[in-house]
Parts: C-alpha cells; structure tokens; sequence
C-alpha cells in the first residue's frame, strides 16, 4: 500500500467507530496501521473498578485525564 491508500485506510477504519462494538472497531484499526495480535482481554466486569483492578498495579488514576464517568 502506498501512502494515500494507508490514509484511506485509516480513515474508513475511524469511520466505523461508530458502528461497530468499541473492542472490533479499534483491532481493526490496528490490524490497519500494521499492529495485529491475536490476543484479547475481557473484562468482567467491563467497568473502570475491574480496568483499574487489572492494569493500576498500585498506580492511582489521575481523574483529570481519565474522565471516568464518561
């Protein structure tokens, strides 16, 4: 792909945001930009709490950035 067709890319990548299920939308983004894997990790509950519980590590969250109830 040259680089317009990577920005083309890309873009309709971004477009599906909407439309598809957070999780899909952004593999797919990456799958995009060159960056795949086929692991995943799902978070039950899918909740700030269990996000903080799995990756803070001791580390608070600065509320200023994360806006959390967003």
């Amino acid at each position: 792909m040259n680089d317009l067709e990577v920005k083309k890319a890309i873009e309709t990548a971004l477009k599906k945001f909407p439309s598809q299920p957070l999780a899909e939308a952004a593999s797919h983004l990456f799958e995009v930009i060159g960056y795949t894997s086929p692991r995943r990790l799902k978070l039950s509950p899918n909740s700030l709490d269990q996000f903080l519980a799995t990756f803070a590590q001791g580390k608070t969250l600065n509320y200023q950035y994360a806006l959390p109830d967003q």
